[in-house]
């Protein structure tokens, strides 16, 4: 693949993904919630994925130098997302509560050793996340630089599986389980493995057909497990780990697909402000709409989703007018 040439599916597909983290957190009622949740189960894993998809180069220095990049990318995001998440909780604590006495409601026994082991904390959940691929990113710079990384890739399935295994044995608790390893690392790693035999992969015969019917097989399969597993939406589903990867090769087989569309475009620009902001914009639109009302009732992942995409397509625009290129 041409170092500079951009995959413009894979940005459509960023979008779709990040409309179904919100509709995994704000769901709809009923049934068709859990079915959203359901294929929301493919998004971080797609995310992460795609990161070592793009990350993965054969010459270890270059690769170092993508990985250095990134971890300080992500590094500066978790941290300002962090520190922007725990104002927003001390605002909305003081608004609903009255004071800031009520702000040791966000530090109890444990909250700064989940946070920093396995990236948990309550008040922004959704940022494990940025954490769990930023200490996976700095394991594969240790890895890289004792020149085991290359080797180290092929345990990414490996990890994939004991995670689902794992989790439908009840063993941990959820959030331990999503840990750097089990997650991060392995989805990173299983996403470096396929740019690895990208081109093998995608010459097989009818491998469009192949990928189409596997896509097809596994929504299937997915809400078949999503009726018979007793913990529901709260353990991992076999098809959708596969189908992530499914959804990952098709975008690259039709890597064109999308193109010059205000979809790619918001997906490539978009997308992770979106992850990030979603939560703090539900926040805010809890306090001002009444919860009876059918935009937050009914169709609160739409309405958030919308609002949040809007202000990151506003934050991006003033960001391209200030820091023009020269």
């Amino acid at each position: 693949m041409n170092e500079h040439s951009r995959i413009h599916s894979i940005d459509c597909m960023r979008l779709i993904m990040a409309f179904l983290v919100v509709c995994i957190h704000i769901p709809f009622n009923g049934k068709v919630g859990d079915v959203f949740i359901t294929f929301g189960k493919t998004a971080v894993p797609f995310f992460l994925a795609v990161c070592g998809y793009m990350l993965y180069r054969d010459d270890s220095q270059l690769m170092m130098k993508r990985l250095i990049k990134q971890a300080k990318r992500i590094g500066i995001f978790y941290a300002l997302s962090t520190a922007f998440y725990v104002a927003v909780n001390i605002i909305s604590i003081r608004i609903e509560y009255r004071n800031f006495a009520s702000v040791k409601m966000l530090y109890g026994p444990g909250t700064v050793m989940n946070f920093l082991l396995y990236n948990y904390w309550m008040y922004a959940e959704h940022l494990w996340f940025l954490g769990s691929l930023f200490y996976a990113l700095l394991i594969m710079i240790l890895l890289n630089k004792l020149k085991l990384l290359k080797k180290v890739v092929f345990l990414g399935p490996l990890l994939i599986a004991c995670y689902v295994i794992l989790s439908h044995m009840g063993i941990g608790q959820w959030y331990q389980l999503r840990n750097a390893v089990l997650v991060g690392l392995s989805y990173t790693m299983t996403g470096m493995l396929i740019r690895r035999f990208e081109e093998k992969i995608l010459s097989i015969k009818f491998i469009t057909a192949i990928l189409s019917a596997a896509f097809v097989v596994t929504c299937i399969t997915a809400i078949v497990e999503l009726n018979s597993y007793k913990e529901g939406v709260g353990v991992p589903f076999v098809s959708c780990e596969i189908m992530t990867f499914v959804l990952l090769l098709l975008c690259l087989k039709l890597r064109n697909f999308g193109e010059g569309t205000l979809m790619e475009k918001l997906g490539r620009e978009c997308a992770l402000p979106v992850y990030i902001l979603h939560i703090a914009v539900m926040i805010f639109l809890f306090f001002v709409i009444p919860e009876r009302v059918g935009l937050i009732n009914k169709f609160g992942a739409v309405t958030v989703f919308v609002v949040t995409t809007v202000i990151a397509a506003f934050y991006e625009k003033v960001k391209q007018l200030i820091i023009k290129p020269k």
